[in-house]
């Protein structure tokens, strides 16, 4: 509750065409210990190559410049032990429209949902 996190990812991309190193920025922001909110945008993009395809995790059919939005509730803890922990979460996320490439191909807002769950141990 009430921290900020800061992550940024570097990628690289090759095709027959020539390749792109890519770079994303991750800012989140824990409101209570089990609501989370994210937004990831990004912040570089080197020797592009025109329509080379988005092959970025964590996106349904976000464009490479798409900014994204997302709130993560963790509906169900329960810690039976130390070091042992069971949780399940759901995840709201909202990209922009962005333009794909050479094609110059819009997507409009995107909106995606996911339910999660999973044993975490030490």
């Amino acid at each position: 509750q009430g921290q900020w996190s800061s992550d940024t990812g570097f990628m690289r991309v090759e095709t027959q065409a020539g390749g792109a190193w890519r770079a994303r920025e991750m800012l989140g922001y824990g409101i209570t210990e089990d609501l989370q909110v994210t937004l990831t945008a990004p912040i570089g993009d080197r020797d592009g190559v025109p329509g080379m395809a988005n092959t970025r995790g964590g996106a349904m059919m976000g464009a490479p410049d798409a900014v994204e939005a997302s709130m993560l509730w963790r509906f169900h803890r329960n810690a039976p032990a130390v070091g042992v922990r069971r949780e399940s979460s759901l995840l709201v996320g909202l990209a922009d429209g962005a333009e794909l490439g050479a094609s110059g191909m819009e997507t409009g807002p995107t909106l995606h949902a996911a339910v999660v769950t999973g044993f975490a141990s030490r």
